[in-house]
């Protein structure tokens, strides 16, 4: 085949952080990106369901064609290239890491561990800001701000004395951390105000050669879908 496909909704989401990695490796892809028809209004019901929140009902392009890409488990975001047909952000994402940029890798099983810790902690502040995005009125019983203050408080101790997740070398979990960190800015630009390494962390990234200009060529990039309550 020619070059690899990274298919997903046109938001950033949850391939973002897939496409910021590919931009650092330099790796020459087709960003396949999914407009979002007219469906029907959504019910109470799918309003907050995972089908819901990934778009998997809506009439497009991606709806016709999501059973006949050969995907073994069919969603978005998916990567193709010449070996592998794969879903799930989080596979994808360690995936190109591991055959496009294998100095994205960590270097021992220590490291990796280290890395599939913090991985865990930004899938739960991820889960926590898309689950309030797409509820039915974008207001949290308690603010994000409480609600996160101990696990934001936990990554500002962990990152106050490194410069990345696993010391002086960037790695592809980096990636999902700052797309996450992102996200949380994009909804409350003071959000991050109380945690000084964090604030650090973020512009640290942004300011990586390879990605300085494509960051702020997305800076408007809107992150969920225009069903969600919460646009930001």
């Amino acid at each position: 085949m020619g070059k690899p496909v990274l298919g997903y909704w046109d938001i950033r989401g949850y391939a973002q952080q897939a496409r910021l990695l590919l931009q650092y490796l330099g790796v020459d892809y087709e960003n396949k990106l999914y407009g979002f028809g007219s469906g029907p209004e959504p019910s109470d019901e799918a309003w907050t369901s995972e089908k819901f929140t990934l778009g998997l009902d809506f009439p497009n392009a991606w709806t016709s064609e999501k059973f006949t890409l050969g995907l073994d488990f069919p969603n978005v975001p998916y990567w193709i290239d010449d070996k592998i047909k794969l879903t799930e952000s989080k596979a994808i994402l360690k995936y190109i890491a591991q055959t496009r940029g294998p100095e994205t890798v960590p270097d021992n099983a220590e490291d990796q561990a280290v890395a599939d810790q913090v991985e865990g902690v930004a899938n739960d502040l991820q889960r926590a800001l898309v689950n309030l995005a797409y509820s039915k009125t974008g207001i949290p019983e308690t603010p994000l701000e409480e609600a996160l203050a101990k696990k934001f408080e936990y990554l500002e101790k962990f990152l106050s004395n490194r410069k990345w997740i696993v010391g002086d070398k960037l790695i592809y979990v980096d990636f999902f951390l700052y797309e996450v960190l992102y996200q949380f800015q994009k909804f409350n630009k003071e959000f991050l105000k109380p945690y000084p390494a964090l604030q650090n962390y973020v512009q640290a990234f942004e300011s990586l050669p390879q990605l300085t200009e494509h960051v702020k060529a997305n800076s408007d990039y809107v992150s969920y879908s225009p069903w969600a309550t919460l646009q930001f």
